[in-house]
């Protein structure tokens, strides 16, 4: 997933607004939960031409209806369930171990770099 708007410094951040409605799903069985409060969640991510950009997000922290969980988050676009990672960082790491052939030391200072 890529995010074109976002070429420039080397710290940007992507922020994402309607990950908050009043009502979601629960991840696990599907039965709606309301919204309780809304915390900011900030994950790492890799931006166009290779800069590292984070992507912030106020999410809605619900309250479930069934016995799957007590409470949940919304889902972010483009990153894990519970990951502190956006799945483009994920990506780049694994072309570097695999396409690349580089020692997991080595990737550790490109990411670094990067």
């Amino acid at each position: 997933m890529r995010y074109p708007p976002i070429i420039g410094s080397q710290d940007d951040e992507v922020a994402y607004q309607s990950l908050k409605p009043k009502h979601h799903p629960c991840p696990q069985c599907g039965k709606t939960g309301k919204r309780k409060h809304v915390v900011t969640r900030r994950m790492a991510h890799v931006a166009a031409l290779n800069r590292r950009c984070w992507i912030v997000a106020d999410v809605g922290v619900y309250k479930a209806r069934c016995a799957c969980c007590k409470y949940f988050q919304a889902a972010i676009p483009g990153v894990p369930r519970r990951g502190r990672y956006s799945l483009e960082v994920r990506n780049t790491v694994a072309h570097a171990l695999i396409r690349d052939r580089l020692p997991y030391l080595s990737v550790i200072r490109r990411m670094q770099e990067e």
